[in-house]
């Protein structure tokens, strides 16, 4: 088991060390890059996540998509990182 101090250190490593400026999509354990799982990359198990998990919230796909892309879409707001308000 990780200390919280032990656990925080890849995390704020990759939000501020120049060393990984511009690397998206890795996974990183302990610091480096490592591989992600064989069933990471299942996306018939991805989508059924996705499925059970939205409806636990009481969210759709639809009414994601549509809050979110119209946040994006309206005159005058900025595009990028939306927070999304349940």
């Amino acid at each position: 088991m990780k200390t919280p101090a032990q656990g925080a250190r890849t995390p704020i490593y990759l939000a501020s060390s120049p060393d990984v400026e511009g690397i998206t999509g890795r996974y990183f354990a302990n610091g480096k890059p490592k591989a992600s799982s064989k069933a990471s990359y299942d996306t018939t198990t991805s989508a059924r996540l996705w499925q059970v998990s939205a409806g636990l919230a009481g969210i759709t796909a639809t009414g994601f998509i549509k809050r979110l892309t119209g946040a994006l879409c309206e005159p005058g707001r900025a595009t990028g990182p939306v927070p999304y308000r349940w």
